[in-house]
């Protein structure tokens, strides 16, 4: 049964992969990325639990006591059918919302001023935190990360100059990951590079594919030293002799394994099952989320934190101060069992539609709030408590950097002909390229027909 299930899992995931083709640009790649990441966590988890069957030890944060009792074989698949559940409705639901809401990714432009001005107050935020300046401002400010990578990538830049701010994002950023020992910042420029590509119609051709045959070990390695910078010597030398118990062909990989641990939290979830908290309780939270934390003082945890203090503890040894990610799956099990997967998944799938949709939009509030939600990897790994929070500071945001744009330019979607603008050069037609035989054929063909969507776009 367990196996099968696994099966079934990853038959889902890959079909969302697959099928996420047939949507608009960004939505197509956000799909994509949710399910690589998805795989890691129901999928690769549970494949190295019932292949390798570790046993519980001290350090050892993948081995579950939990579920090794009686064998992983004979207890998977009870935390395995919500999380199958869950993957069905959510692609369903993507599906269905994204064929009803296409809008594909445009062309825009971004004011530099206000690039250069976003930059400058999260570079201020950043050196206040390094200086021990702990506020819930400087927290704030933090995550404006996300909205100056997204407004600095989303012009169109010749290639040496996209090749220079790339080269530099990735030193800012990979700096700030070393710093902060955290995965989130790099994280968040690679999810932007990999949206914005596709949806410039980039496409990988076989050097490339060779690139990212060598880059996949060299990402492997380089997450296994990121995420030892935060550890101490005797922690590292510990972690080597746990994954020493480990087949020697998973053993490079056990640093990602341990990172993503949703499969975790749903196990968490199984010990609560329906009890965590009320629906209402639960969208009562979520409003609060949207409240500025100077002006909600009665929160002083986090919806992660939260779940390590009320939930992992009662069945796992959890310190506070811990944020976990606790995933769509685990929130709704624990809030209101299977009927509450349903509905955060689906929930989640309409976030993640309407996100995408903003992104695509090409206008600053939008822009910014879909930037928060698309390139952090929120929509991954947070249930909506968590994705409340992480909008709601996005809000905030999103209203500090549209006042700026009022005085200094925002995002502005670039005209196209198939808004109906006027034209008055052929450049301008065809995006400063000469036109083809098939661009002046497709021109001619709507001139014809008076559709004015662009050829090979299907209806909504």
């Amino acid at each position: 049964m367990t196996y099968l299930l696994i099966v079934l899992v990853a038959v889902v995931l890959c079909a969302q992969f697959v099928f996420a083709a047939a949507m608009p640009e960004p939505l197509t790649t956000v799909l994509r990325i949710q399910a690589v990441y998805w795989f890691l966590g129901y999928v690769f988890r549970p494949m190295v639990l019932v292949i390798a069957s570790p046993v519980p030890v001290q350090n050892d944060s993948v081995a579950d006591h939990r579920l090794a009792y009686g064998g992983y074989e004979t207890n998977l698949h009870q935390v395995l059918i919500p999380i199958l559940l869950g993957q069905v409705v959510f692609l369903a639901a993507a599906l269905t919302l994204g064929r009803r809401f296409r809008s594909q990714f445009q062309k825009a432009e971004v004011s530099p001023a206000l690039v250069l001005v976003v930059f400058m107050l999260l570079l201020g935020a950043r050196l206040g935190w390094l200086a021990g300046v702990r506020s819930s401002v400087v927290d704030t400010l933090l995550g404006l990360a996300p909205i100056a990578i997204g407004m600095a990538l989303v012009p169109t830049h010749p290639r040496r100059r996209l090749v220079l701010l790339v080269g530099l994002l990735l030193l800012t950023e990979g700096a700030w990951s070393v710093l902060f020992a955290s995965k989130t910042p790099i994280l968040s420029l690679l999810i932007c590079l990999l949206v914005l590509a596709a949806s410039r119609s980039w496409r990988p051709k076989p050097k490339h594919l060779v690139a990212a045959a060598v880059a996949i070990p060299v990402f492997v390695l380089g997450f296994s030293a990121l995420q030892s910078v935060k550890q101490s010597v005797d922690v590292r030398s510990d972690l080597q002799a746990v994954d020493a118990r480990y087949p020697p062909y998973v053993q490079p990989a056990m640093s990602i394994v341990r990172r993503f641990d949703l499969f975790a939290a749903v196990t968490d979830s199984m010990y609560v099952e329906g009890r965590w908290m009320s629906s209402g309780e639960a969208v009562g939270q979520a409003a609060s989320s949207f409240v500025p934390r100077p002006l909600n003082q009665g929160k002083t945890l986090s919806a992660g934190e939260r779940w390590a203090v009320e939930v992992r503890k009662l069945s796992k040894p959890s310190r506070g101060g811990v944020s976990l990610a606790e995933g769509p799956v685990a929130e709704g099990n624990a809030i209101a069992g299977l009927p509450g997967v349903a509905a955060e998944c689906f929930l989640l799938a309409a976030i993640t539609v309407f996100g995408a949709r903003a992104l695509a939009m090409g206008r600053t509030f939008a822009f910014s709030i879909a930037c928060t939600l698309i390139f952090l990897p929120t929509i991954q790994e947070r249930g909506l408590l968590g994705i409340a929070e992480v909008v709601g500071k996005g809000l905030q945001l999103s209203l500090l950097v549209g006042l700026f744009s009022l005085l200094l330019g925002g995002v502005r979607r670039l005209p196209s002909v198939w808004d109906g603008a006027p034209v008055t050069r052929e450049s301008d037609l065809f995006g400063g390229r000469r036109p083809s035989g098939k661009d002046l054929t497709d021109q001619a063909r709507l001139m014809k027909t008076g559709d004015d969507r662009p050829v090979g776009t299907a209806a909504c």
